[in-house]
């Protein structure tokens, strides 16, 4: 999993060896099985990770204790929570592997002094927070404007292959689109609008 991760930085930006050494020193490895954690909701969590295989998801409950889907994390993506790495509050979510799943984790005191001492591994990191903050407010404001259809297939288009891997329950969730119309538009059945 090392060669995967190390991929992923290079992709990003040209390490130099060196560089490169000095970040794999501090990398660790979590491996989870299907349906085990990763952190949970009102837990702390003290890392920054990347998928290098596997899938999760991020969930919180509502007080009738149904699951809402905030997030889904596939090979490349970064998973945690950076404001609980911050600031020592609680994980508001809880991150479940939907597949066997390997994470490559660095302690978020570690990564920090490496961004320090690495500067083009800060500049890969600006970028990836700018990209996050930008792709949350797009989300927000398509879930304002957007139909379910349009939502749905923003979703496919953006993540190809990720809708195979989860269930429906989890994708409705996730796009705030009830199971029944969800149903409608995988089978490209219209859906009546009320009038």
């Amino acid at each position: 999993m090392t060669e995967v991760f190390e991929a992923y930085l290079n992709s990003k930006a040209a390490f130099c060896a060196t560089d490169m050494a000095h970040i794999l020193k501090h990398v660790q490895f979590i491996h989870l099985k299907k349906g085990e954690n990763l952190y949970n909701e009102g837990g702390l969590w003290p890392y920054d990770g990347i998928v290098c295989s596997g899938l999760l998801y991020k969930y919180t409950q509502d007080l009738d204790g149904e699951q809402k889907v905030t997030a889904f994390c596939s090979e490349h993506y970064w998973v945690g929570d950076r404001s609980s790495s911050l600031t020592g509050m609680p994980v508001a979510y809880t991150a479940t592997a939907l597949e066997n799943t390997t994470i490559a984790c660095l302690n978020i005191d570690e990564f920090d002094r490496l961004r320090i001492e690495i500067p083009l591994l800060n500049e890969v990191c600006q970028q990836l927070i700018q990209n996050n903050m930008e792709t949350a407010q797009k989300r927000i404001a398509n879930n304002m404007i957007q139909s379910d259809e349009e939502r749905y297939c923003d979703f496919i288009n953006a993540r190809p292959g990720v809708a195979e891997r989860i269930s429906p329950e989890l994708l409705s969730s996730y796009l705030g689109i009830g199971n029944l119309s969800l149903d409608r538009i995988i089978n490209g059945i219209p859906i009546k609008t009320q009038q």
